[in-house]
């Protein structure tokens, strides 16, 4: 059975939206506060850039928040953005616990 997920936002449209906005803050100060450099985040915001792994834990330290949480968001939307592009290429592969002995002759090609 295969299971469908909702394909996930940015997480940089999370943080403006969830976050920042909710909680009435700007992205200043939030960078300000983080030390997370101000061009960075405004990138992060509009989702040209990606969170590292060490803003995800600035992140989390200013918002109270477990420490794997942007970076759960931002692995989940690279595996989208990966799915997505590797889909045509994904659907060629045969999974290895569909083989049966006969295939042996294809996997030594």
């Amino acid at each position: 059975m295969m299971t469908t997920q909702i394909p996930i936002e940015h997480p940089g449209v999370i943080l403006k939206e969830e976050f920042i906005e909710a909680f009435d803050l700007t992205p200043y100060a939030v960078a300000k506060r983080t030390g997370i450099p101000q061009t960075a985040l405004s990138e992060i915001l509009r989702g040209k850039r990606n969170i590292s792994a060490t803003n995800a834990l600035k992140l989390s330290e200013f918002f109270g928040v477990s420490e794997s949480f942007f970076i759960n968001i931002q692995t989940r939307c690279n595996l989208d953005i990966a799915k997505e592009k590797a889909q045509e290429a994904l659907s060629e592969i045969i999974p290895f616990r569909g083989l049966t002995p006969s295939d042996a002759e294809f996997l030594e090609a």
